[in-house]
C-alpha cells in the first residue's frame, strides 16, 4: 500500500499582491500495489494580479486536447473548471495540473458580489497574439498574467458581459480524486507516458520509469505538457513510475502495471495528499 517519509506539508500564505486573470470557453485502469511518498516541507502562493477573459465554445471544444496532453478534462475528471494560462504561468508545460484559486478584484461593475473564489486547473496554453496590444487583445502576450476560462466557469466571479476582468490568484494544493494516472501510448521503440489527476501540487516536474527485471531506474523527457517520453525497453517489464512534483514531493508506485501491460492501457498508482 502506501508509506509516507516525512511530516510536513505543502503551505500557503498570503501576502497580498494582485494580478489579472482572464477566461476562454475555451482504458482501463490498474490500481497501485504499492507507493511511496517523500514530502519535504513547502512554503508557496502568494497573492498576485492577472487578468482574465472569456471566449465562447461549445463544452466539448474546451474538453478535448490542448497543450498539456489531457485528451479529455472533463473524463479525466478535471471538469470545466479549468484554464488556459498564459506563457509566463504555462513555464512551457511544467505548470500543467497546477491549481489555482482565482478572485476577481477593483472591478464593482463587473465583479460578482463578495468576491466568491474560483478554483481551477492549468489544463492548456494561452499563446501569444503579438498583433495586439499586451493591454487590449493581446492579454496572454508577455509578461502578462492571464488566465483563459470557460464561459460558465467565468461566470462564478464575475458578469460574462465584462469580457476581461483583473483577477487575483494564488497557487493552491490540488484536490484529486483516486491516484495518479499513467497512460502509455507509443510503440516498443518509443513509449510516452501521460501523467495525469495528479494531487498535492498538482505538476510533474520529472518522472522515472524502472523494470522488475532488465529495465533500471530512467529519466524521461517531457515530450510537451504532462507528456514524457523514453525509447528505453518498456515491454515485457512490469512498471513502476515515480513523479516528482515542483513542491519537492517525489511519488513512487510500485509495480503498478504487470509485465504484460498494453499499449493504450492506463495504471493508477498513489496521489500525493
Amino acid at each position: 500500500m502506501g508509506i509516507i517519509v516525512g511530516t510536513s506539508g505543502m503551505q500557503y500564505e498570503d501576502e497580498g499582491d494582485t494580478l489579472i486573470c482572464g477566461s476562454t470557453i475555451g482504458p482501463s485502469s490498474s490500481l497501485a500495489r504499492g507507493s511511496t511518498l517523500v514530502q519535504p516541507s513547502m512554503k508557496a502562493a502568494r497573492d498576485h494580479l492577472a487578468t482574465a477573459n472569456v471566449v465562447d465554445l461549445f463544452p466539448h471544444v474546451l474538453s478535448v486536447g490542448g497543450a498539456c496532453g489531457y485528451e479529455d478534462v472533463v473524463n479525466q475528471g478535471y471538469g470545466l473548471d479549468t484554464a488556459a494560462i498564459s506563457s509566463v504561468l504555462f513555464n512551457n508545460g511544467q505548470s500543467c495540473g497546477a491549481c489555482y484559486e482565482i478572485k476577481c478584484v477593483n472591478d464593482p461593475q463587473w465583479c460578482k458580489s463578495g468576491q466568491p473564489s474560483l478554483f481551477v486547473t492549468a489544463t492548456n496554453h494561452c499563446p501569444p497574439n503579438y498583433n495586439l496590444a499586451g493591454d487590449n487583445g493581446g492579454w496572454c502576450n508577455p509578461p502578462n498574467a492571464h488566465f483563459d476560462i470557460a464561459q460558465p466557469v467565468f461566470a462564478k466571479i464575475a458578469e460574462y458581459k465584462a469580457g476581461v476582468v483583473p483577477v487575483q490568484y494564488r497557487r493552491i494544493p490540488c484536490n484529486k480524486k483516486g491516484g495518479i494516472r499513467f497512460t502509455i501510448t507509443g510503440n516498443p521503440y518509443f513509449n510516452l507516458v501521460a501523467v495525469w489527476n495528479v494531487g498535492g501540487a498538482g505538476d510533474v516536474i520529472g518522472l522515472q520509469v524502472k523494470g522488475h527485471r532488465k529495465l533500471k531506474w530512467t529519466a524521461m523527457k517531457r515530450n510537451w505538457g504532462q507528456k514524457w517520453e523514453t525509447n528505453a525497453m518498456m515491454v515485457g517489464e512490469s512498471l513502476t513510475f515515480r513523479v516528482r512534483a515542483s513542491d519537492g514531493r517525489y511519488s513512487t508506485s510500485w509495480h503498478i502495471a504487470p509485465k504484460n501491460w498494453q499499449f493504450g492501457q492506463t495504471f493508477e498508482g498513489k496521489n500525493f495528499k
